[in-house]
């Protein structure tokens, strides 16, 4: 049987990127129109989400460690498993009435395997990157932008139009979509020699204590993403103070999630010119330079235009990220790597940064909240600089 072509794998990979990130859309650029919808507070919607983020802070280093322990067992085969469990539990939340527990326990399996999962699908290409199969995951991700910003768009008028709750039946259908795509998509064949070999890994703490470098990119990447995700999940509440609404919110998420795309598009020139890790650190402080501006915008106009910043901050922070770790990390603890790596950024810096968010949000409206974040981007800029000081 031969092996598929690298036009295909491509292809193939594009459109899992393509429908992971559609998803993702459904199921949190309108979560807080929808929690709000079912009567939540902006502080339960901060502890809501918040525990969907800790929930991938939990799993996903146990996933990814279970992943370099047992190599017999294809990527697609756990993301798939994550998948389905996922999608149960929207499922369930979409026809059964939910107070807080079980809104709490339907995020917490969302947050942990299906947000939490992601890593195995970055993990997918590095697999064949290893080994000299040319796949362009920067612009994979990038397309995953595209669709994420087109989704939020379509999505926007579908919440006008139907409702918020009609978000979760968009979201259910996007997963049957990516389990498609996973189940289908070529089992990579060689895994001993991409380090995917049981007895060798170390564990996170000790994985951490000897690349000092990897954790303090680490701990720059949480204060950031803690700081810029809330000006995101929150974003309903920064722009109706300037005459914006849901439809509004769309236009500005598609010109954000579009602005992504030219990102993956020059990310292969910039690694020319300098590292993943200068890179990554170049991304945070635009991540920084974005919530100012936010604080500085007068109007929706303006508003949508500031999106375009996302282009070099988050944009450019996850093909940087991904590359960083698989250059840095020793070779039979990749997959972990990437986890920690998401853990500490989406998963932790989403957890703290729901939770904070919305207290400051209650405690002294959108004003203190984006003061808050900025101070938090400005301690991620500053360790993303002094890990550029550490020797290998």
């Amino acid at each position: 049987m031969h092996p598929p072509s690298s036009r295909r794998i491509n292809l193939h990979y594009f459109g899992m990127q393509a429908a992971f990130w559609s998803s993702y859309a459904a199921v949190c650029a309108y979560h807080v129109s929808l929690l709000l919808a079912r009567g939540f507070a902006d502080g339960q919607v901060g502890v809501i989400l918040a525990v969907r983020c800790f929930a991938g802070v939990l799993i996903q280093p146990l996933l990814g460690s279970f992943a370099d322990r047992h190599p017999e067992i294809p990527l697609k085969r756990i993301l798939s498993i994550c998948l389905l469990l996922s999608l149960a539990a929207q499922a369930l939340y979409l026809v059964v009435p939910m107070h807080m527990l079980g809104t709490l326990l339907v995020y917490l399996v969302i947050g942990g395997f299906e947000l939490g999962a992601y890593p195995f699908l970055d993990a997918m290409a590095v697999e064949y990157i290893n080994v000299g199969v040319p796949i362009d995951y920067s612009l994979g991700r990038g397309l995953g932008s595209f669709f994420y910003a087109c989704t939020c768009v379509f999505l926007g008028f579908q919440v006008t139009a139907f409702g918020a709750e009609s978000s979760m039946l968009t979201h259910c259908a996007l997963i049957l979509l990516l389990l498609a795509l996973v189940f289908t998509f070529p089992t990579f064949q060689g895994a001993a020699s991409t380090g995917r070999a049981p007895g060798k890994q170390t564990n996170a703490l000790t994985l951490l204590r000897r690349n000092k470098k990897f954790t303090l990119a680490l701990f720059a990447s949480f204060f950031s993403i803690t700081a810029v995700l809330p000006v995101v999940i929150y974003m309903i509440r920064i722009i109706e103070p300037i005459g914006g609404s849901n439809a509004g919110m769309g236009i500005a998420l598609f010109v954000m999630g579009a602005a992504e795309l030219p990102a993956a598009v020059i990310f292969t020139r910039l690694q020319k010119r300098m590292s993943s890790h200068k890179l990554l650190v170049m991304s945070l402080f635009f991540c920084l330079a974005k919530i100012l501006l936010f604080m500085l915008v007068p109007n929706m106009s303006l508003f949508v235009v500031i999106q375009l910043v996302q282009m070099m901050g988050y944009g450019i922070f996850t093909p940087a990220s991904v590359f960083f770790v698989n250059e840095i990390v020793s070779q039979e603890d990749k997959v972990k790597g990437q986890s920690l790596m998401m853990a500490f950024s989406n998963g932790m810096g989403g957890t703290i940064g729901s939770f904070v968010g919305g207290w400051t949000l209650d405690v002294g409206g959108v004003s203190f909240m984006l003061s808050t974040m900025l101070v938090l981007g400005g301690i991620g800029l500053a360790l993303g600089l002094m890990s550029l000081r550490v020797r290998d």
